[in-house]
């Protein structure tokens, strides 16, 4: 049995490029309404699932579930300091959400 212990240790991580993740590819899996949401809350702040009601004009329950949905897959986070909870974008996910920029014509 030959040994490996001649061959230099490198990392995988550090010989490959970073591939950055692409806006289509990180929100692939959610709705029209739930990027709505994501994108709202991007530009509007931190807000409680009855200003999102008002917002994505879906019934109290409906706009719940969106938002534990959306909490529980890790695109938001929320202060349960006092009820109701106020949800917020996390950051990893706001520079997808910003809208690309379409070029001058």
């Amino acid at each position: 049995m030959q040994k490996l212990s001649n061959i230099p240790e490198t990392s995988i991580e550090a010989t490959l490029p970073v591939m950055p993740i692409k806006r289509d590819k990180a929100l692939a899996t959610l709705t029209a309404t739930e990027v709505a949401v994501l994108e709202f809350l991007s530009v509007k702040g931190p807000k409680t699932a009855p200003e999102i009601k008002e917002k994505v004009q879906l019934s109290r329950e409906h706009t719940a579930r969106l938002m534990k949905r959306l909490y529980e897959e890790g695109y938001l986070e929320r202060e349960t300091g006092k009820l109701p909870f106020k949800y917020s974008v996390k950051k990893e996910m706001e520079k997808f959400l910003k809208k690309p920029e379409t070029p001058a014509n």
